[in-house]
């Protein structure tokens, strides 16, 4: 259900095949608790294989989006759309003034991006659902709450939109109290390459050390 979330708000019906899609980013992940022996047959080896695949399948997702947001009156249909947009203006541009197109306008690129966003997803988002359902199970009332407003809004189990899930003023008040209760990412450590000044604080970190 994660995977399929997000690959429909990152990718929309730019991916070609989702199950193999899926497949291939399961070898991946998986790949990162493996032994670091790499040769066919091994672990590690159908990891790399399968991220080979999977960046593939999205660069095929990238250059459908461009095509797609390149014609005229094009509606977005996903998050990769509005940035084919971006992109796509910031060439044209580009090819108007003489100038390089921007370096990360091409296929490989935005698709190295893309599957980033999604391994990033993936992890918060899963303890977000995860964590939410055993809060629902702890308090049936809310639940009940949410399910009404679900069938109000989606009777016939209609596809979310953007102004749908706007409408959905009790699901998002939970969704966001959850993540208030047990954000999934309380802290991102980062090294600092220099003086860092503590916001709000008297305090500098020395250079190499951990934010």
């Amino acid at each position: 259900l994660n995977c399929e979330t997000s690959q429909t708000v990152f990718l929309g019906v730019h991916l070609d095949d989702r199950v193999a899609f899926t497949n291939d980013y399961d070898l991946m992940t998986n790949g990162f608790l493996t032994a670091p022996i790499y040769f066919p047959g091994t672990a590690l080896y159908a990891a790399v294989q399968g991220r080979h695949r999977a960046m593939a399948r999205l660069e095929r997702a990238v250059n459908s989006s461009r095509r797609a947001m390149a014609k005229p009156n094009a509606e977005p249909d996903c998050l990769l759309d509005f940035w084919s947009i971006e992109v796509n203006e910031q060439c044209a541009h580009a090819k108007e003034a003489g100038e390089k197109e921007p370096h990360f306008a091409n296929d490989h690129d935005m698709a190295d991006s893309i599957m980033d966003f999604l391994f990033a997803s993936q992890d918060a988002s899963t303890a977000s659902l995860t964590m939410i359902t055993a809060t629902m199970k702890e308090h049936p009332e809310i639940l009940a709450r949410v399910v009404k407003e679900q069938d109000t809004l989606r009777p016939n189990d209609e596809p979310l939109t953007y102004d749908l899930v706007q409408e959905m003023t009790f699901t998002r008040a939970c969704v966001l109290e959850q993540l208030r209760l047990q954000p999934p990412a309380p802290m991102v450590p980062m090294l600092a390459h220099g003086p860092f000044p503590v916001s709000y604080t008297h305090l500098t970190l020395p250079t190499k050390r951990i934010v």
